[in-house]
């Protein structure tokens, strides 16, 4: 599956997901298939486990949180889902991509905006040279002001 973000304009592959699973030796549950249509039905969206358990339990009502909590933690532990921490205590799930990306958080209404990785090209040998530091390979999260927030 294959999406294209008005946020950024280029396509998004998406892991193969339920197939990967089960070639990894994971039972395909029910509700893993649900959590996985949650995800993927807007691949750009940044959505709490309370938003994806009330996707689920609208196909499946006995579903509660705490078993989604633990399927997205199998997803990923697979490497199929991302977990975000967006500041505030705000934990966000996605399906991982097929290359790198990064955040960026408006403090006035909370919106989320994906930062692909060519904006930070250097700085890793910026870093490097300043600092001595080599960088690890993590997400960035940034706050600001939406375009919306900021007027």
């Amino acid at each position: 599956m294959s999406e294209t973000s008005p946020a950024h304009g280029h396509a998004h592959a998406l892991p193969a997901g339920p197939a990967l699973l089960r070639a990894r030796g994971r039972r395909l549950t029910r509700q893993r298939e649900l959590i996985w249509a949650a995800l993927t039905a807007e691949p750009d969206a940044h959505l709490s486990v309370d938003q994806i358990a009330a996707r689920v339990q609208e196909e499946l009502p006995s579903v509660n949180a705490s078993t989604v909590y633990r399927s997205l933690d199998v997803l990923v532990r697979e490497g199929l889902v991302l977990r975000s921490e967006l500041g505030s205590d705000r934990t966000f799930y996605e399906p991982a991509h097929d290359h790198r990306h990064h955040h960026v958080v408006c403090r006035g209404c909370g919106a989320v905006a994906h930062v692909h990785d060519d904006l930070f090209e250097d700085l890793q040998t910026r870093v490097d040279k300043v600092c001595g530091y080599a960088l690890a390979d993590e997400e960035v999260t940034l706050f600001g002001f939406c375009p919306a927030c900021r007027e």
